[in-house]
């Protein structure tokens, strides 16, 4: 999803129109990984936010990606998984972007990913941060 984030100094912002289905309806909210918003006052800690998404490959993307290797492309299914966390993360983002918003923020700081394994084939990607009031 190219365009999906916009840096701007050290700062994400959350572009709707560019993620597709996920965040249909978003309004823009200032997400950064760092502690503070560069020339903004955080007013009020909001609390906690967080998105989680789990992704498991489906049996035709299996079949597909088996099938790129047998005739040779020994990449496929490392293309495959990658596309899957990819979309994960989007799904994630957004659904941190929401709970944000559910809570009045007008940011996110502190704002990180984590993913761990679930099973043998899922990924579980949760996005986490503190949701912020700026003055």
């Amino acid at each position: 999803m190219p365009g999906f984030f916009r840096e701007s100094a050290k700062s994400l912002v959350i572009d709707p129109r560019r993620m597709g289905d996920e965040t249909s309806g978003m309004n823009a909210i200032i997400v950064t990984t760092t502690n503070s918003v560069e020339g903004r006052q955080i007013t009020q800690y909001l609390g906690i936010v967080r998105g989680i998404a789990v992704r498991v490959p489906t049996i035709g993307q299996g079949f597909q990606a088996i099938g790129k290797v047998l005739s040779g492309n020994m990449q496929a299914g490392a293309d495959m998984y990658a596309d899957l966390c990819e979309s994960a993360r989007a799904q994630a983002y957004a659904r941190l972007v929401e709970h944000a918003q559910g809570m009045g923020a007008d940011a996110v700081i502190a704002m990180r990913f984590t993913s761990t394994s679930v099973g043998e084939s899922a990924a579980e990607i949760l996005a986490y941060g503190t949701a912020v009031k700026l003055g």
